[in-house]
């Protein structure tokens, strides 16, 4: 009788460990599903900022190279005589609000660009706490169901150990 009480109490710690491994392994798999939706979504903020700035950087640059080509057109105009009245001068105003315009464009597009990249990393984030929450929920399952089915198997076993049986029958 000793040998099956004993049998009965290994086959209920080997359940509830077995139990207790799913569960961890569920939880140590939903923490690495968050941490990696966090490393994502960093680095397409990083990536963001990085954007912003070399939009800046290009956006100056942009600007510079227009006011060097506007200032040579201007030089072209007084070298040759011209007077910057009337239509050149209203070339050059048209010119300057054209190129202001398309550095604006290059940058609003930049900005959308931008904050696409930011939603991106936010659905990124909130899907990995989903999925980590999905995994932990079903290690929490299994963790239940585990312990039931060893307290089938020791209801079982407890059951069997109660009923005297004969060997020979």
């Amino acid at each position: 009788m000793s040998f099956a009480i004993t049998a009965v109490a290994l086959t209920a710690a080997t359940g509830i460990y077995t139990a207790i491994s799913m569960k961890s392994a569920a939880d140590d798999q939903a923490d690495l599903a968050e941490q990696q939706s966090k490393v994502n979504s960093e680095a397409l903020r990083r990536e963001a900022e990085d954007d912003s700035r070399a939009d800046s950087q290009q956006a100056q640059q942009l600007r510079d190279a227009q006011r060097r080509r506007r200032a040579t057109i201007e030089a072209g105009y007084a070298k040759s005589g011209v007077i910057l009245e009337g239509t050149p001068a209203d070339m050059l105003v048209n010119q300057r609000e054209a190129d202001e315009q398309n550095v604006k464009t290059m940058e609003w597009e930049g900005n959308e660009r931008r904050k696409r990249m930011m939603w991106q990393a936010d659905t990124n984030q909130r899907l990995g706490s989903f999925e980590a929450g999905s995994i932990r929920r079903q290690g929490n399952a299994q963790f239940i169901s585990g312990i039931g089915k060893t307290g089938t198997r020791v209801a079982g076993g407890t059951y069997q150990v109660g009923k005297t049986k004969k060997w020979w029958v």
